[in-house]
């Protein structure tokens, strides 16, 4: 009898040996390369609304001053992420802006001309970010996050089309981008959280490289800068 004992105590210390270097393991394995893809949308208030266009050259327009209000618009994305640590998290992020233009006003040879309202602010950007994550109340269900990432953003923007005999004043090329915001994320299941956040956007001068107006203007204001308002849905693999 005292040797089943012996050999039953003998087993469970072995198990107990075995399951919990395990289970250590797998916690080390989900807190270090815990993959996920997260999903969001939302809302995009340019930093600077107004742009300006200006020219005292008679032989290109004439004197004369055009501005245009940029819009709230649409900001989505995706996001491919690793959980590093418990409170640490690394992602590329793929996303896309929108923003229309409105309250055309123009004076001195552009006055009266007709103008594309249909005109464009497009950025599509690829960030690195790093998210700090915190639990609050020591619930894991609630997780405020504050963060940030460097990327590059793409611009293409068709301002101003064909106005009068005035050539196109177009905005193309690819400058460096980062971004900086915080949030807090929910814990609807093991897998699946859903979140509200703020991220602001800015990018590096656009500087004359990327302009194409005719000779002997200057334009004013434009940037893809913004402030942004989202929701996201994540999903745990």
């Amino acid at each position: 009898m005292q040797l089943k004992k012996k050999r039953s105590c003998a087993s469970a210390a072995l198990a107990t040996l075995l399951v919990v270097p395990n289970s250590q393991m797998a916690s080390a394995k989900d807190s270090l390369f815990g993959v996920y893809v997260e999903l969001f949308a939302g809302l995009s208030t340019p930093r600077n609304n107004d742009i300006s266009l200006q020219s005292d050259v008679a032989s290109v327009i004439g004197p004369s001053v055009l501005s245009v209000s940029q819009n709230t618009g649409f900001l989505g994305g995706v996001a491919l992420g690793f959980e590093i640590f418990d409170n640490v998290r690394t992602e590329v992020e793929l996303s896309y802006q929108r923003n229309g233009f409105s309250d055309f006003t123009a004076s001195g040879a552009l006055a009266g001309q007709p103008f594309d309202e249909d005109a464009t602010f497009q950025t599509t950007t690829v960030f690195g970010n790093v998210w700090f994550d915190l639990d609050f109340l020591g619930s894991g269900k609630i997780s405020p996050y504050f963060g940030g990432g460097v990327g590059l953003g793409v611009i293409d923007a068709d301002l101003f089309d064909n106005i009068g005999s005035f050539q196109d004043i177009d905005v193309d090329g690819a400058v460096f981008a980062y971004q900086l915001g915080a949030g807090v994320n929910f814990d609807i299941s093991s897998r699946v959280n859903l979140g509200v956040g703020y991220r602001f956007r800015g990018f590096a001068s656009t500087g004359t490289g990327l302009f194409s107006p005719p000779f002997g203007t200057s334009l004013d204001g434009v940037s893809p800068s913004s402030h942004n308002f989202i929701g996201s849905v994540r999903y745990k693999f």
